[in-house]
């Protein structure tokens, strides 16, 4: 790859969006040759954070995403998502208890601890009235025993 793949896309926050988004980004990231360790989870980590907009920021009622796919190499890619939801910075949230069996736990919290141990990195920022959660997925290049 020579230069630097980008995916550009407005949806609206509604389950069928979604999943066509996903299919979208899926045909991107194989026509791209972007690294299946790559891909793979970039895709889950967007539709864990867009079914979240759906849900959450907009409520089953629907609003406006704007997503931006960046792959400036086959082995990594950086994300941008902005909403117009309510504020929420998915960096601070409160870790859930692990320790705790699933009937003890309160509910929520593991998919976006889940998106936080997956991603590279992960920033967020409140501009104006709108969310912008960025995030970065790189395949890892250390060989074992270096």
């Amino acid at each position: 790859m020579s230069q630097t793949h980008r995916l550009q896309q407005k949806i609206d926050a509604h389950t069928e969006a979604v999943s066509t988004f996903l299919a979208q980004l899926e045909g991107w990231c194989d026509d791209a040759d972007i690294h299946p360790g790559v891909a793979g989870p970039v895709g889950l980590l967007m539709d864990e954070w867009l079914t979240n907009l759906v849900m959450h920021a907009y409520r089953g009622a629907g609003g406006l995403v704007e997503i931006e796919v960046e792959a400036p190499s086959p082995d990594r890619l950086e994300v941008l998502v902005r909403d117009w939801g309510p504020a929420f910075d998915p960096t601070h949230a409160r870790e859930p208890d692990l320790a705790l069996s699933i009937d003890e736990r309160e509910p929520g919290g593991l998919g976006i601890h889940f998106m936080r141990r997956m991603a590279t990195h992960m920033d967020y920022v409140r501009r104006g009235d709108a969310n912008e959660l960025r995030f970065g997925k790189a395949a890892a290049t250390a060989k074992l025993g270096d």
